[in-house]
């Protein structure tokens, strides 16, 4: 069996702490000696955007010298596995962020410059305590400390780390303790991370909030917030996964590109207008065809979404309960889909076809972003309006065509096209009779569900 040795003992020190008082004769403690004959030098220089979002995020970029020699440094514990726990990259010619990390971390960077915003020097020795006859009880790490932002000293610290080999004796190691806070030394079981001894804005809140379950009573400031944690989770996880070439990109990105125009639509009456018709401008080119052109579209809106989420722009509903102000809109929506829908027949025109198409979209936007407030009717009705939503869209069949249409065309490829055309208007006129008569029944359906909802709001 392997030995088991003990926990690591960690003490957090004033930069200028004396050395403690560790040998103890009575406890066998006889000496501390040196492990290193000079001391163990580290110069570390963090790259950050201003914001410093990087490290807000979790994620520590870092040019660093050990011993003489020069390397880049990549700490992303915390976005596994998508990210590296650590990553070093020999120092180039060109003395820049090397390439690779600059694609992994793009993403939580959306393309801002990166430059240095600390410096952290470390100088730290290595002891051994050992007993009268000479036998290993631990080692000792000595390490102190300073951290500068610009030529500014930020702060000083001294940590020590002592690792008990399994024959040190609990008397042993409440005599380190005592004689390590006789020097004020305090006991720690973490070290405080980099973030924390930088200070702001390091500590400040990621950009990325883990998406939460929402509360059925939730404001409409926390559903909003909710919505947005989620798209902006969702599109930072695909682009990260894109950057590790995980599976094809494009149609995920795609359609959750759309997820989120779904979504602006959904809160349409209360989000800001001008940052609303800005967002919606941008997602104008969706879908793409190429990556680079999905990936580029997504990072303004992650850009775009991390303005909002933690604090969105509603005005005076911002404090209200979102289930009743969302079930109103729906039921608004769901009049407007009945008046459209029980208005249509088999030879109505196009555009009522085209009109009862975009009042179903309208009202699916409403249950769907409703949905995590409202519950189980709503979710049934999410699904009826998909249902019904595809219906209208195969009875808005294309099958009409223009002149320039045979421009060129053979007279067997014109013949051809007008097979094509007659089939697509019978199969367009078939399903426009399958829906009217089947559109008083889910009418029925629609508004008991909206009842039920209504109840559970």
């Amino acid at each position: 069996m392997p030995i088991r040795r003990s926990p690591e003992l960690r003490f957090d020190l004033d930069f200028a702490s004396q050395s403690p008082a560790l040998t103890s004769a009575a406890l066998g403690i006889d000496r501390v000696s040196h492990r290193s004959p000079a001391p163990r030098q580290r110069d570390v220089t963090v790259f950050d955007s201003e914001d410093e979002r990087l490290l807000r995020a979790g994620v520590v970029v870092a040019h660093r010298v050990l011993s003489g020699v020069g390397e880049w440094y990549l700490a992303a514990p915390q976005w596994q596995p998508r990210l590296p726990a650590e990553r070093v990259e020999p120092l180039r010619a060109s003395g820049g962020l090397p390439d690779a990390f600059m694609d992994l971390i793009r993403p939580l960077t959306r393309g801002v410059p990166l430059g240095p915003v600390a410096s952290v020097d470390s100088h730290s020795r290595e002891y051994i305590l050992r007993t009268g006859d000479g036998d290993q009880l631990g080692v000792i790490v000595d390490e102190r400390v300073t951290v500068e932002r610009g030529a500014v000293t930020v702060r000083q610290y001294r940590e020590v780390t002592i690792t008990p080999e399994s024959s040190m004796t609990p008397q042993q190691v409440d005599h380190i303790v005592e004689a390590m806070a006789a020097v004020g030394g305090s006991r720690v079981d973490q070290f405080p991370t980099l973030q924390q001894r930088l200070g702001p804005p390091a500590t400040g809140l990621t950009d990325f909030p883990v998406p939460q379950p929402v509360r059925t009573n939730a404001t409409m400031e926390e559903l909003v917030s909710a919505v947005f944690a989620a798209d902006l989770w969702a599109i930072t996880t695909l682009l990260l996964d894109a950057g590790r070439d995980r599976r094809p990109h494009v149609a995920s990105l795609n359609a959750q590109l759309e997820s989120v125009g779904r979504d602006l639509g959904g809160l349409a009456h209360v989000l800001e207008p001008a940052w609303r018709e800005q967002v919606e401008s941008l997602l104008h080119g969706v879908p793409f065809e190429q990556l680079s052109d999905a990936v580029a579209m997504a990072l303004q809106v992650s850009e775009e979404l991390v303005r909002e989420v933690r604090a969105p722009k509603l005005g005076d509903v911002a404090r209200e309960e979102a289930a009743p102000l969302l079930l109103h809109r729906a039921q608004h929506a769901a009049l407007i889909l009945a008046d459209r829908c029980s208005a249509l027949t088999v030879g109505s025109a196009d555009r009522q076809w085209e009109a009862a198409l975009a009042a179903a979209d309208m009202l699916a936007v409403s249950a769907a972003v409703a949905e995590p407030v409202l519950g189980k009717p709503l979710r049934r009705i999410v699904r009826r309006l998909q249902a019904i939503t595809e219906h209208l869209r195969a009875c808005n069949g294309h099958w009409a065509t223009s002149p320039s249409d045979l421009d060129g065309l053979t007279v067997d490829e014109a013949f051809a096209l007008g097979r094509q055309v007659e089939r697509g208007r019978s199969t367009t006129m078939t399903e426009r009779g399958r829906f009217v008569a089947l559109w008083p029944d889910r009418l029925d359906e629609l508004r008991r569900l909206l009842t039920k909802a209504k109840k559970a709001g």
